[in-house]
């Protein structure tokens, strides 16, 4: 073979190959600009624990004309900032605490699992209203049902 021929053969040859390690690396090596998924915010529990207390409230009961409940609600968070975020707005909790309680039928707040399932279903609101997880527990202080 004529040398002109191999060198024009290894010049396209090299021009191939480095087209093709551009094309790689621009395909699959510019990562960096592909949208980050927003990561899932870290709770890292420092141990400590903030109390609001809603104080003692009143509330009708679903289809009965004589029977209330009096109820008193502790929310413990485990920072002074969520806890901080309670106490600016306490109508919050009573209007959430108020519907949760006045959702149920006295049968249903007087049954085995009545007690456990409306303090679920608090806890759960409360989560779902303030979009947090550092709103560790919730207690009843109070919880009496009066006919």
């Amino acid at each position: 073979m004529n040398s002109k021929k191999i060198i024009i053969i290894a010049v396209a040859a090299l021009l191939v190959i480095v087209i093709a390690v551009v094309a790689v690396v621009f395909i699959f090596g510019n990562k960096s600009s592909a949208p980050v998924p927003p990561q899932e915010e870290k709770v890292v529990d420092s141990g400590e624990r903030f109390y609001f207390s809603t104080g003692e409230l009143y509330c009708n009961i679903k289809e009965s004309k004589t029977s209330i409940v009096s109820i008193s609600v502790v929310v413990v968070t485990d920072t002074q900032e969520m806890s901080d975020e309670l106490t600016k707005a306490p109508a919050v909790i009573n209007d959430l605490v108020n519907s949760t309680v006045r959702s149920h039928t006295l049968e249903e707040l007087q049954s085995d699992d009545g007690y456990d399932t409306l303090k679920q279903e608090i806890f759960d609101g409360i989560v779902e209203t303030y979009e947090t997880k550092h709103v560790v527990e919730i207690f009843f202080e109070k919880f009496v049902i009066q006919n």
